[in-house]
Parts: C-alpha cells; sequence; structure tokens
C-alpha cells in the first residue's frame, strides 16, 4: 500500500521534560506506541520538539534559558551526546 500521509508532530518543551524536571520517559514511550500506530496506517510521522535544549540547560545547572545561539546549541548537544 502506498504511503500517502504524513503529520508533523510538534512537542513542545514543556510536555517532553515535565515541565522543566527532566525528560518525561512515561509519556514518550506513549507517544512511540502511537507513532508506531500510525505507521502502520501507513502514515509517515516527522516528531519536532525543543525539549532538549530545556533538558540540556537542566543538567548544566543553568536557571535562565541563554540567548546566545552557541549556548543554547550546547545545551542541546548535550543531551544527544552526553
Amino acid at each position: 500500500m502506498k504511503k500517502n500521509k504524513c503529520w508533523v508532530v510538534k512537542i513542545g518543551s514543556a510536555l517532553l521534560t515535565n515541565n522543566g524536571k527532566g525528560i518525561d520517559k512515561d509519556l514518550i514511550s506513549e507517544w512511540v506506541e502511537q507513532i508506531v500506530e500510525l505507521q502502520s496506517h501507513n502514515i509517515d510521522v516527522v516528531l519536532v520538539s525543543s525539549g532538549s535544549i530545556v533538558e540540556g540547560m537542566k543538567r548544566l545547572g543553568w536557571k535562565d534559558k541563554p540567548t546566545d545561539i552557541h549556548k543554547l546549541q550546547a545545551a542541546a548537544l548535550l543531551v544527544k551526546w552526553g
């Protein structure tokens, strides 16, 4: 069967990180199950989020979100590689 739909889903950092308390793994697991179900119905899903910056800030102990691009990138990369 041909895939004929693509959904873009944006999950905000508040949802992804339980309002800045840390990555909510249980909620992410639920979303993964839902995405798998959509894919079984031939729907492509693109997941987008800004949560990695918030999680990186938490790990670095930063209370305020920086405005410098290099600091935002560092926080996001820390989650990916940290």
